[in-house]
């Protein structure tokens, strides 16, 4: 019992690093300018631009975080759970954490709010779920 409840606080610690950090780097980058910020609402339109301009790391480097960046989300999310949480409900959860991460990007003026972003970052909650579903899927069949 006690070494189940040592984990758990520790998941908990872990959850409280990851959205501390996932912030720091989305939303609080450097000084604020109210309403500062703007908004792409076209569906992977800077990708296009930046491949357009041949800047194909730096897209990939975007793409590629935005997905990873919401990974541990998945899969911190239904280890916290006091049930077992549905996959619905932590895409949902995911979905209002990006959500709220592009609107506090748009009022406080620190960084572009983008659509593309919302779906990248609901697809790595995806894949952390489905991580953590075969983990303890597999675990339970041994």
């Amino acid at each position: 019992m006690k070494h189940k409840l040592l984990s758990k606080a520790s998941i908990y610690i872990i959850f409280i690093i990851y959205i501390i950090l996932l912030l720091k780097t989305t939303v609080f980058r450097y000084d604020f300018f109210l309403f500062g910020g703007s908004v792409n609402l076209y569906p992977f339109f800077g990708y296009f631009y930046l491949i357009e301009a041949k800047r194909y790391f730096y897209t990939t480097y975007l793409f590629v975080g935005n997905i990873i960046c919401f990974v541990p989300f998945g899969i911190l999310v239904p280890l916290i759970s006091k049930r077992n949480i549905l996959f619905s409900k932590t895409l949902v959860l995911g979905f209002i954490l990006s959500l709220a991460i592009e609107t506090a990007q748009y009022i406080l003026g620190t960084g572009i709010s983008e659509v593309d972003d919302l779906i990248l970052n609901t697809i790595g909650v995806l894949l952390g779920y489905l991580i953590i579903y075969k983990l303890i899927y597999r675990r339970q069949k041994l």
